[in-house]
């Protein structure tokens, strides 16, 4: 059990990053910057963790989970220290892409060392906690960024994850047994990507509808911040509560769906396919009309925060799986008109 403790601790480093959304606008006004080139601290760290999660992923089936995973704890270490030093906004956004990297690099295996330490008996119950406490750091990163950057700045949420996986690297010795230090373990870390799906014409409309949605939840979440900072009386703590709202709507929407049968049957998987991309279509315009004032009555943060938790609850209500008789195109055009 402290193994899984251990390694859920380590992997929350990935999902803590959003407590950098609370502080976009102190680093604009710290860096003296346009608020559109923000999106570099974003680009290269999500591409970076991407690829680096792929690459380290495979190198742990291959040569074992557990050094891969202390290698990834001590370069977040490194990582997330020297990033507070950078004195311009180029030399911020190296250190992001470095720091994506080793995130990825320390997530990547994290999945097959919960199964090593499960065991057979009890590894399903344990990827489901695990991933419980994923969609848990997406929603206390937020509510951590407000204060941290209410107290010390933008550098606070990097400061307070150079301690968490300094006291994971310190553990690993102590709570940590060598399990696949060979690769004999399950080849857990590396993705294998099926492309027999996208020959079906419903999945594909389907994901290219979820598209919309992602791209447009992307565009929200990098301008939240900027929209709530406009408004009086929202500091950088409410302002973290607020972006609390969508993570929290995922988590509970995950937890609803997953008391429903399994494996989905036809009915139950296209009934939450219809409610998800509704639901996210509607909460997307009501956050469209508290942003754009075409209604002043929305224009205050709490009919805003309950569309963005209406809008976290539809994007987790939606399974990825190939589902007939959805209406993504119609989803689609609802999304695209509150963008």
């Amino acid at each position: 059990m402290r193994s899984i403790a251990l390694i859920c601790a380590g992997a929350l480093l990935a999902p803590l990053d959003s407590s950098v959304n609370v502080a976009f606008v102190d680093i604009v006004d710290s860096f003296a910057i346009e608020p559109g080139i923000i999106i570099w601290v974003i680009l290269p760290y999500v591409i970076a963790q991407s690829l680096a999660s792929l690459l380290f992923g495979r190198l742990g089936d291959l040569h074992g989970h557990r050094w891969v995973f202390a290698w990834g704890m001590t370069a977040c270490v490194f990582t997330h220290w020297a990033i507070t030093l950078s004195t311009d906004y180029g030399t911020f956004v190296i250190w992001r892409a470095i720091q994506g990297a080793a995130v990825g690099m320390a997530v990547s295996c994290a999945p097959a060392l919960v199964a090593h330490a499960a065991g057979p008996a009890q590894v399903a119950r344990s990827i489901v906690a695990y991933t419980a406490v994923i969609s848990c750091g997406m929603i206390l990163g937020p509510l951590l960024g407000g204060w941290l950057v209410h107290l010390a700045g933008w550098q606070g949420v990097y400061l307070y994850r150079v301690a968490v996986s300094l006291a994971v690297l310190l553990l690993i010795p102590l709570w940590l047994p060598p399990w696949g230090q060979h690769g004999n373990g399950p080849h857990m870390g590396a993705v294998v990507f099926s492309l027999q799906p996208f020959q079906a014409r419903h999945f594909v409309g389907l994901q290219m509808a979820a598209v919309v949605i992602y791209f447009t939840t992307f565009t929200i979440m990098l301008w939240g911040p900027f929209l709530l900072d406009s408004w009086p009386d929202i500091d950088s703590v409410r302002a973290g509560f607020l972006l609390t709202t969508f993570p929290a709507g995922a988590l509970a929407a995950s937890l609803t769906a997953a008391r429903g049968p399994w494996p989905p049957g036809p009915q139950h998987s296209r009934h939450w396919v219809r409610l998800g991309l509704w639901g996210a279509a509607g909460g997307l315009a009501v956050s469209a009309l508290a942003a754009g004032g075409r209604a002043a009555r929305f224009c205050w943060p709490w009919p805003l925060a309950c569309a963005v938790w209406v809008w976290g609850v539809s994007s987790r209500a939606t399974p990825n799986k190939p589902c007939v008789g959805c209406h993504p195109i119609k989803a689609a055009s609802l999304v695209l008109w509150s963008m």
